[in-house]
């Protein structure tokens, strides 16, 4: 739920209708509703980190954020785990 409102996933890692229909392999909402994941890609060990963009309605890439987890604090903040086992603490001041 984000906001009182489910957010629904097929069986093959697509969203809904109302996310662009994105795979995700990793989802996390924040503690004021900002929804952040981490987009399927074949062939790779981190997957990229996308902020879902409400008023447009689309996925933003993050550029040079990947990893294997992810676990959302805010609209701006976010811990992300990649493949060989580190941690990241991001925030849009920091990056």
């Amino acid at each position: 739920m984000i906001k009182e409102q489910p957010v629904f996933f097929y069986l093959n890692n697509s969203m809904s209708d109302d996310y662009n229909n994105e795979k995700v392999i990793s989802i996390s909402a924040g503690v004021d509703g900002a929804l952040w994941a981490l987009l399927y890609e074949d062939g790779v060990t981190d997957y990229t980190v996308a902020k879902w963009q409400t008023i447009v309605k689309k996925w933003y890439r993050v550029p040079n954020k990947k990893g294997i987890n992810l676990s959302a604090f805010n609209e701006i903040s976010l811990a992300l785990v990649d493949s060989i086992g580190l941690v990241s603490l991001s925030s849009s001041e920091n990056n």
